[in-house]
């Protein structure tokens, strides 16, 4: 709005003599369609890239669900590290030969385990694996699952871990 005692020069509409507006400053009342414009958008792609990313999550793991049975695994914990709203769990446990295989297990928050698990010791755990790195997590005394990834650490990797 104009400072007060200013002079101004005052238009209106013929077709709608309600409608007055102030020369010079009803430039922000024709842009506001495009900004409401611009601002639906934006919310939109949100809402969609939500969408998307839930559907994936539930997508995956109906997949791993349909397909795959649980197996159990009581894997020793050489290192936990959280960052963020994560875990990561680097593990070790026997291969189907009998060898020391180290994989890692990351999944969002503390997981389903009702304490976290402590370096060192033995943990007894649930997986559903797709052989794909998609993994559902739980245990004997969890109540829920949590989903995550599972990969194989290279040598490189392993190194910079100091394991």
């Amino acid at each position: 709005m104009p400072a007060p005692q200013t002079t101004v020069t005052a238009s209106v509409d013929p077709s709608d003599p309600s409608h007055v507006l102030i020369v010079g400053l009803d430039s922000f009342q024709r842009n506001l369609p495009y900004i409401f414009a611009f601002t639906d958008a934006i919310w939109l792609s949100m809402a969609g890239a939500f969408l998307w990313l839930t559907t994936s999550t539930y997508r995956s793991a109906q997949t791993l669900t349909s397909t795959e049975q649980w197996r159990q695994l009581t894997p020793t914990i050489r290192q936990r590290t959280m960052y963020k709203s994560t875990t990561q769990l680097t593990l070790q446990a026997p291969d189907k030969s009998g060898t020391p295989q180290i994989f890692q297990l990351s999944y969002p928050g503390r997981g389903p385990w009702p304490t976290l698990p402590i370096p060192g010791k033995a943990m007894n755990l649930w997986i559903l694996a797709d052989g794909g790195g998609h993994v559902l997590l739980s245990g004997p005394d969890c109540k829920n699952a949590t989903a995550g990834t599972a990969h194989v650490p290279n040598s490189f990797e392993l190194r910079t871990m100091g394991i």
